[in-house]
């Protein structure tokens, strides 16, 4: 079977600049011509486009494996794991989605996600998506109702991921909340979703909750560790003050975690009983400590 160069990209998932970059820069492959001098592909052809763009998916470079042949290529596909081609294929599938602005798609593939990748990539994928659409904004591909909606979708979608994850039996209670006034809480849902991910009984407090509410519910409700995210700052003091005071304020049994940008860190790490977490894999570590 042959196949002009249109039907090869629909084929293998590769977009025709990228075929015939591959040819001119690293000679992958070496089509045929027509009489008309149009350029001719194979299966073969097909199979090699495919395992290369799996392989350069998974991080090989392609300078370092374009001379490989093709069963050298199979047999080193076949060894690599699953999970970073398929957090590649998805993150394809959801910017796709994004820029044709096909909600529905975009919702079954980040759903997929939560589902099939490990907790940690499926966080990740998530708060690359967000990036993303506040990309696609920012350039004026999406409008403000678009920037919502599928900020809402993705929302739910983690949302449900965590709701449906099982919990321990007498499982250790985290609470999640932002300050009064912090309305971003896509950080603190991706925390939550973690957290339910190590077994925790998750408590979303959501956002812009007073100080003293958030005390008091943390006593009722016998949170072991309250994480705060901390994303909008006017003023830097306001914000410390009201976190010194929510630690003034909960039992000596409630550990006190804030997640916010390393600019902000040492205003915020001076505090006495407040711990600052910089990444994900520092809140998977605290989880562990107190399960």
């Amino acid at each position: 079977m042959t196949y002009d160069i249109s039907t090869l990209a629909k084929r293998t998932g590769v977009s025709v600049s990228t075929i015939r970059a591959w040819e001119t820069r690293y000679n992958l492959i070496r089509p045929a011509r027509s009489s008309g001098g149009h350029r001719i592909y194979g299966t073969s052809d097909a199979e090699r486009v495919a395992l290369f763009k799996e392989l350069t998916d998974l991080g090989h470079r392609p300078r370092d494996i374009a001379a490989l042949a093709t069963d050298k290529l199979a047999r080193m596909r076949a060894t690599e794991p699953a999970e970073p081609l398929m957090f590649a294929q998805l993150a394809s599938a959801l910017e796709r989605a994004m820029r044709q602005r096909d909600r529905g798609s975009f919702q079954r593939h980040l759903v997929a996600a939560f589902g099939l990748l490990p907790p940690i990539d499926a966080a990740g994928l998530y708060s690359w998506c967000l990036q993303e659409i506040g990309t696609l904004w920012e350039d004026g591909t999406f409008s403000v109702a678009d920037e919502h909606i599928f900020s809402f979708t993705a929302r739910n979608v983690i949302i449900a991921a965590t709701q449906t994850r099982p919990t321990l039996l007498d499982a250790t209670p985290i609470g999640f909340a932002t300050l009064e006034g912090e309305q971003h809480e896509h950080g603190l849902l991706t925390g939550a979703f973690l957290a339910s991910c190590a077994g925790m009984q998750t408590v979303y407090f959501g956002t812009s909750v007073p100080i003293s509410h958030l005390a008091k519910a943390a006593h009722q409700d016998a949170i072991r560790a309250l994480l705060i995210s901390v994303v909008h700052v006017e003023e830097i003091g306001d914000v410390s003050a009201k976190v010194q005071g929510l630690a003034q304020m909960l039992d000596n049994g409630t550990e006190l975690w804030l997640a916010c940008a390393a600019c902000w860190s040492a205003s915020f790490s001076a505090i006495m009983g407040v711990t600052v977490l910089h990444s994900y894999a520092e809140l998977r570590a605290k989880l562990a400590m107190i399960r």
